[in-house]
């Protein structure tokens, strides 16, 4: 199975490479974007103007001064809003795009670092903090939340008001095995249309974007390697691979407690997760495995159907 996939992975990645080698780009940053040339040559004028005022007691040049700025500066303001207005139309997660021009615009870098010596223990913290201080840490961290969970968690089948009670009556029944039946080029397609136009990526460097555009060549056989692990029961070691990514998320930059880490996947292992999940989605259904009170991750439903249906209880009980 392993040999299959990396014949098809190191291929894609041969042609990925000779398609796109690495080049060394060097993007001018601009620190205004919504002023266009024609606002630069209005600018050029206006200081032009402002000399011609300054060594001249001619009032109706003055006046003619005055006006001209203020009408520059409403194009200015008409052509940054215009901009702004843009950049959250076309943003892909558009509340993360308002929230980033909100900042710079209060003066506030988005990068900002936070200098702050001593954590919420009062341990002082490092200057610094590397890759190995965050693995660290995150995995501390998983071991415990383990630790609580079994210490809270223990199972006690007799009494009926304890969540595990329903849990553990749930998979007392006896189901159907099952249906992991085989994917085919269509649903491959489907699968890699649905994802959206982003350029994350994982360790293969292959982005989401590129998947889509060269999805009509690898669905064929990707289907082939998705049934053949289906069969088998073995997943690609290769798609097993994350990039584990430290997200600031508030407060001091040296300390890892204000960090959360997110998963960068590989494209190809997406689509092999989807495949997997709608066929358990069908078998939980017609075994009615899902409890009710499951919101998150189903369709045509979220967190936000909970926090309503808790805020109604609520209100009924007072």
């Amino acid at each position: 199975m392993n040999n299959i996939y990396n014949s098809f992975l190191n291929i894609y990645l041969q042609i990925f490479v000779s398609c796109f080698p690495k080049k060394k780009v060097f993007e001018r940053q601009s620190t205004n974007k919504w002023i266009t040339s024609g606002i630069i040559n209005s600018c050029k004028k206006k200081k032009d103007l402002y000399l011609l005022v300054k060594s001249n007691n001619d009032v109706n040049l003055k006046t003619y001064y005055l006006r001209y700025c203020k009408i520059l500066a409403n194009i200015i303001k008409a052509a940054k809003k215009l901009y702004f207005k843009n950049k959250i139309t076309h943003a892909h997660n558009k509340v993360k795009a308002t929230w980033n021009i909100i900042k710079s615009n209060i003066g506030r870098n988005i990068n900002e670092q936070v200098i702050d010596n001593m954590d919420e223990n009062n341990k002082e913290l490092s200057s610094k903090i590397n890759a190995e201080k965050f693995n660290e840490y995150f995995i501390k961290m998983t071991v415990n939340i383990s630790e609580k969970i079994k210490n809270k968690n223990k199972l006690n089948t007799n009494n009926t008001n304890y969540s595990p009670y329903n849990l553990a009556q749930v998979y007392n029944f006896k189901y159907n095995n099952i249906n992991l039946h085989n994917t085919s080029t269509s649903e491959i397609l489907k699968i890699i249309k649905n994802f959206a136009w982003k350029n994350s990526q994982g360790f293969d460097e292959i982005p989401l974007k590129l998947l889509k555009i060269s999805a009509p060549f690898i669905a064929s056989p990707l289907s082939y390697i998705i049934n053949k692990s289906l069969s088998t029961g073995i997943f690609p070691d290769r798609m097993k691979y994350s990039i584990i990514v430290p997200l600031h998320k508030k407060g001091a930059l040296n300390n890892v407690a204000n960090f959360r880490p997110i998963s960068l996947l590989p494209s190809f292992s997406k689509i092999f997760e989807k495949v997997i999940y709608k066929r358990l989605l069908v078998h939980f259904q017609a075994n009615n495995v899902l409890t009710n009170d499951q919101f998150g991750f189903r369709n045509k439903s979220s967190t936000t159907n909970a926090i309503f249906i808790n805020l109604l209880i609520s209100s009924c009980l007072l």
